[in-house]
């Protein structure tokens, strides 16, 4: 792990905890890139039909997923929401972590290998822990 020049940890290592020859994720990446409800659904969007998503087509299904009983109005304000907290926070981070390829010019987000080990860890929890969100 890497130090800043204030001796703290270097947050982008930590969280992404890659090895960029191989592409393995180490026990607390995927722990940190599973541990948010948003990247999570991301995840298992991403493995529905190996396409591309855009931004807007993933904010929908994010929105789908975490507020089902909003009014059409707010359902808009939300994909709006969820999609700047994809654009800023969410994708760099699965993008740094190798997970998915996020073109940003042609707004397209694509599952990465990576993205399979990290679904098959979800599924795994998914089957043997009550969801609580």
């Amino acid at each position: 792990m890497t130090k800043d020049t204030n001796g703290a940890r270097d947050r982008n290592n930590e969280l992404v905890g890659l090895e960029k020859q191989t592409a393995t994720l180490t026990h607390g990446a995927v722990y940190t890139l599973l541990a948010n409800p948003t990247r999570r659904h991301v995840v298992t969007a991403l493995d529905i039909d190996g396409e591309p998503w855009t931004l807007e087509d993933l904010s929908r299904y994010v929105v789908a997923r975490e507020y089902e009983a909003l009014s059409e109005r707010s359902r808009s304000r939300a994909v709006d929401e969820v999609a700047t907290s994809l654009y800023h926070a969410h994708l760099p981070k699965l993008e740094q972590s190798g997970v998915i390829s996020y073109d940003q010019g042609r707004e397209r987000i694509t599952a990465t290998p990576t993205a399979g080990t990290l679904r098959e860890v979800l599924q795994t929890v998914e089957q043997l822990v009550e969801p609580t969100d």
